[in-house]
């Protein structure tokens, strides 16, 4: 038997209400539950594939992973030290290119959604929320 779109959103709707949480499959999965905020997402997996890369990264350069994470500590005790500067400051921008291009060089840290997940993951974070505010009346 095969599940249309609108059946599999009626199916994780109903697991989202009884479980209160929904793991959707991917390359990496992101796992959905409801706060008293609305909802949460974890992206666990990503942030974990990024660590063993690092530590890989790591093992095979540790002088020059040391010296990038010093560089960007550098640049976060400078950025704190120019907040008076209002966003005027180059340290905060270049920590930040800092960081993304760190992040890239291990893989980057985005996540392609298509297919029945692209239809899925929001319509699972909209039922939470829904249910939320249903239940806040």
């Amino acid at each position: 038997m095969r599940l249309t779109t609108r059946d599999r959103l009626r199916y994780l709707a109903a697991k989202v209400r009884y479980r209160r949480q929904t793991i959707i499959p991917g390359a990496f999965r992101i796992s959905v539950r409801r706060t008293p905020l609305g909802a949460e997402l974890d992206v666990s997996d990503l942030v974990e594939s990024l660590v063993r890369q690092l530590a890989e990264n790591y093992a095979d350069d540790p002088e020059g992973i040391d010296a990038e994470l010093a560089r960007i500590a550098e640049l976060g005790v400078a950025a704190e030290n120019e907040r008076h500067l209002d966003g005027a400051g180059y340290a905060e921008h270049e920590r930040d290119s800092l960081v993304e291009q760190f992040v890239d060089e291990m893989g980057g840290a985005r996540m392609r959604i298509g297919g029945a997940i692209f239809t899925i993951l929001p319509e699972t974070v909209r039922a939470l929320v829904d249910e939320r505010e249903g239940s806040a009346r």
